[in-house]
């Protein structure tokens, strides 16, 4: 938090000011949100200091490929108008996007967004103008407004993709991390064996230690049920609660007459990638374009440069095309 400071030079408030500023601020998460600055802790930085506050997501060694924990770490960036800049972890995603939303209403003469972001959105929208000169025949203009029909209908019930989305993610981390926390469950019964056998051996030749030794058994037994992952949450609920996701799915999509996707891959992000995949030419029918998508969204690793839009997208619904349904 090296950008943050007791006073500035520049932007100095008074101590009046301070107080009345801190005491009707808005915390969330690690900072808060004054009037008049940012606070994190009893450090300060005025708004006129400020040149950019931004979203920025780390990735976990997993990344988006099937060899590691699918898992992000959030920030929030500070850049100031002095070159300055540093950044502070937010442990919710949905705090550092409610952080944002309230520095738009408070300062929105702030940008939100990185240079580089800036840049990338720039061009996106250069290359969505071009797209959309492309002259589309009329199969394919229908095509599409059906499946924004679907998208829309899909969005009027969040609630059933996002649990489609939770409950299928938590699946793959739980097959992602099943073996190795199997083995790490193995290794510490073994271990806890050899302190039976080692406390046996100990005590009948005569040392009077079978307390810290039924201790240390006591640890390790504890710690391998720890680790495995039924301890923490057994398959049969993980299974449950996606079973339970993609029955809610298909009882909703039902009294859609025609709906193009099956009820385990039933998400808006879905439609979205499909449509961009139909509006570029890259297919000519649904069948195609769902091809495209799918193998394009099993292929994406931590290797893969996206957007912002992007990543929302593939966190959304990679899990859905990664897990076996039984």
């Amino acid at each position: 938090m090296t950008c943050f400071r007791f006073s500035s030079s520049s932007g100095k408030l008074s101590r009046s000011e301070l107080i009345e500023d801190k005491n009707t601020m808005v915390r969330i998460g690690p900072m808060g949100i004054g009037r008049h600055a940012l606070y994190a802790g009893l450090r300060y930085i005025p708004y006129e200091d400020v040149a950019r506050v931004y979203k920025r997501i780390a990735m976990t060694e997993g990344g988006f490929s099937h060899r590691g924990a699918f898992m992000s770490i959030c920030y929030i960036v500070i850049e100031l108008k002095n070159g300055k800049s540093c950044k502070l972890r937010f442990p919710e995603e949905e705090e550092a996007d409610m952080f944002l939303s309230h520095i738009a209403e408070k300062a929105p003469y702030i940008k939100r967004m990185s240079q580089a972001a800036e840049m990338r959105v720039a061009a996106r929208e250069e290359d969505e103008r071009r797209k959309k000169a492309v002259i589309l025949d009329e199969q394919a203009v229908s095509l599409i407004r059906e499946m924004e029909r679907q998208k829309s209908f899909l969005e009027e019930r969040p609630d059933l993709s996002s649990a489609l989305s939770s409950a299928t993610r938590r699946r793959w981390v739980y097959n992602l991390s099943r073996r190795t926390l199997k083995w790490l469950a193995i290794s510490m019964s073994m271990i806890a064996v050899a302190v039976i056998i080692v406390g046996y051996q100990m005590v009948t030749a005569g040392f009077s230690s079978l307390p810290v030794f039924l201790f240390i058994l006591f640890l390790f037994l504890f710690a391998a049920a720890a680790v495995y992952p039924a301890a923490r949450e057994s398959l049969s609920r993980i299974e449950a609660d996606m079973d339970k996701a993609e029955e809610n799915m298909r009882r909703y999509v039902s009294t859609y007459d025609g709906f193009m996707l099956d009820a385990a891959h039933a998400h808006p992000a879905v439609f979205s990638r499909l449509i961009r995949i139909l509006k570029e030419k890259r297919a000519s029918g649904f069948n195609e374009a769902y091809s495209i998508m799918q193998k394009e969204i099993i292929e994406i690793d931590r290797n893969t440069q996206v957007s912002k839009e992007e990543y929302d997208e593939i966190v959304a619904v990679k899990p859905l095309f990664r897990v076996e349904r039984r």
